[in-house]
């Protein structure tokens, strides 16, 4: 009659086998024909047999009766043990059928219900110690489904506990190759495998630690914050380097590509962290140039103020400041009757100073006169500043505030003027202390004075701050880490701290990226060299150079290993092309890597269950394929 399932029709002329409970042996005519009916039973009948591991009429009798609470428990069970009996008699194909598919079903559930030895493998191993240990947990796997198959199918236990572990201990690398049939083709003639690909960044996804949901609000949100340079190889961190690593470092197009791109990357480092911090202190304009236009407001405010001050102002009392002139001058204590006094001595400068008020006889009054000695004697006491002369310039400032206090006492438009002068001032001076503070004190200590500046103050702190960091990015060397000063424990308390509101966290951000895309570079391009002139090596010639070497030194097993594994990396697809997509993967931006991450992670998802459905397949469905052909 031929056909696959000639085995199990009614004539078959060979009644012994194991498959003999399935078939009506020649000779024997059947009571009845199989009907559709029996043949669907027979099916669900298997179904549930494989899905249980056997036990399926001992729940159909405890169902019915309650276990025993509301009848009889055995008569039941036995009356369902006649009824799946009879399907089994007259249409036993479909009854093994179901109960293969009924097993591959249930050793899914298991798997997904983490009732699988294999959990309990370490995710830290590696290498040839995960695939041992894998092994030994599907043996255990095997043992366990095949010792539960046979004891609710009424067959030898001690049978399917054997046939269990061997089948276990087999599908591991039964399953990986009927997982790899696909590949081989269009690995042999070199084409990429797109599946392998996105299977392979899946897989460095999962090590990485990082969520699909975290991948993508890492690169969505360096695309707002306007690093759309910064790619999935970065985001993944050392999972993500180490594979765009080993891609750099092998043969195929797409290795000068990725240097290429790194270096550019890193050369336009120094300009992306000017502006970051630009934005985050609000420092688009230099110090100097801040101070310089702060200046300039002042003066002409002041010049303003000032002369009309002198229109309304009445007569100026300079005794106070004569006063500390004298004082200080007085004969016997340092007599500037000397003439051995140096001409630029602290005595000769306020006697200078002196000149201008009075005569001796009488004291100037006219504001503008009294404005100009005030505005004189307040440049020679920045000249001595300047010259490090500090006793000269607090005796000089001494008078000048006596000036002012006088000045500002005849007219009070002159105290207006000044206190603009002294904000004016005081927000120059505030742009020297943020320079002075950048790197040097205590963070605590800078933070709190700057939280008791008011607005405008520390803005032109932030500016000064802001440009000794940019001052010191422009001066570091080419393809060094410019990022890498301002990432410490100090800079981690002050940025927060002096950014502009609504700036820090982008802030922290964007110089935590840049940190992060140098150590991609760093790990894609640095350290030895070696593998990148084996890989130049190999680009030019057809065999590995190494395996050569190895031929030629004699170590003819290592030169034999090489080969077998060059020849299953092709037939596996694990190419150069295939390579090349990793590496496109890898470099993906923001823009495009939400498909790239879910595809990816489905792919890995998928792979892996399709190696786990196959493996648990092999074992429940030769677990009972092989108690049937053992019994």
């Amino acid at each position: 009659m031929g056909g696959p399932w000639e085995k199990y029709q009614t004539n078959n002329a060979n009644p012994s086998g194991p498959w003999s409970k399935y078939q009506t042996q020649e000779g024997q005519a059947p009571e009845q024909k199989a009907t559709l009916g029996h043949k669907i039973g027979a099916t669900i009948d298997g179904l549930a047999q494989g899905a249980t591991l056997g036990y399926s009429d001992e729940i159909a009798g405890g169902l019915q009766t309650g276990f025993g609470l509301l009848g009889d428990y055995t008569q039941a069970r036995d009356a369902e043990r006649a009824r799946m009996d009879e399907n089994k008699r007259l249409a036993g194909g479909y009854r093994l059928g179901g109960e293969i598919g009924g097993g591959l079903a249930g050793g899914i559930g298991l798997l997904k219900s983490g009732l699988t030895a294999t959990r309990l493998v370490p995710q830290a191993l590696s290498g040839v110690k995960k695939m041992a240990a894998t092994g030994l947990g599907l043996a255990a796997d095997g043992v366990a489904l095949g010792g539960l198959s046979a004891h609710g199918s009424d067959q030898d236990i001690p049978t399917g506990m054997m046939i269990g572990g061997v089948l276990g201990a087999l599908s591991g690398p039964i399953s990986a190759v009927a997982s790899g049939v696909g590949k081989t083709a269009g690995g042999m003639l070199g084409i990429g495998n797109k599946g392998r690909a996105e299977s392979a960044l899946g897989s460095a996804i999962q090590r990485s630690g990082k969520s699909v949901s975290d991948l993508r609000s890492d690169l969505g949100q360096s695309v707002v914050d306007g690093q759309d340079v910064y790619t999935l190889a970065d985001s993944l961190g050392n999972s993500g380097q180490r594979m765009l690593s080993g891609v750099a470092r092998s043969p195929g197009d797409k290795r000068q590509a990725i240097a290429e791109m790194l270096e550019s990357r890193q050369s336009g480092q120094g300009q992306r962290l000017s502006s970051t911090l630009e934005d985050g202190f609000a420092a688009k304009v230099t110090a100097d140039k801040t101070k310089s236009n702060v200046k300039t407001a002042r003066r002409a405010v002041g010049n303003m103020l000032y002369d009309a001050a002198s229109e309304g102002a009445g007569a100026v009392d300079v005794g106070k400041a004569v006063k500390i002139i004298d004082d200080f001058n007085t004969p016997g204590v340092m007599s500037i009757a000397d003439d051995g006094i140096s001409p630029d001595s602290i005595n000769k400068v306020l006697s200078r100073a002196k000149s201008i008020l009075t005569d001796g006889k009488s004291q100037a009054s006219n504001f503008d006169r009294v404005l100009r000695a005030k505005q004189d004697i307040s440049d020679l006491a920045q000249s001595a500043t300047r010259a490090g002369a500090d006793n000269k310039a607090r005796m000089l400032n001494k008078v000048s505030y006596a000036l002012d206090e006088a000045l500002e006492n005849s007219s009070g438009i002159y105290r207006q003027a000044n206190d603009s002068f002294r904000d004016a001032s005081r927000l120059m001076d505030s742009v020297d202390y943020g320079k002075a503070a950048y790197g040097r004190g205590r963070a605590d200590d800078k933070i709190s004075a700057f939280g008791n500046m008011s607005p405008e103050l520390k803005q032109g702190f932030r500016t000064g701050y802001a440009d000794r960091a940019l001052e010191k990015i422009e001066k570091s060397a080419v393809g060094a880490n410019k990022a890498r000063p301002l990432i410490n424990d100090s800079m981690g308390k002050e940025f927060p701290a002096f950014a502009v509101d609504g700036q820090a966290n982008k802030l922290g951000r964007k110089v935590a990226r840049e940190n992060t895309m140098f150590e991609t570079m760093a790990n894609a391009l640095g350290g030895s060299k070696t593998a990148d002139n084996l890989a130049d090596a190999a680009e030019i010639q057809s065999i590995d150079p190494s395996m050569i070497a190895n031929v030629l030194s004699g170590r003819w097993g290592q030169a034999a290993s090489q080969g077998l594994a060059s020849s299953v990396n092709m037939v596996q697809g694990k190419n150069t092309a295939t390579r090349d997509m990793i590496a496109e993967m890898l470099m993906t931006n923001g823009a495009r890597s939400p498909n790239v991450i879910t595809q990816s992670v489905m792919a890995a998802e998928k792979a892996k269950m399709l190696q786990k459905m196959l493996e648990r397949g092999i074992i429940s469905g030769g677990v009972i394929g092989g108690n049937i052909a053992a019994n």
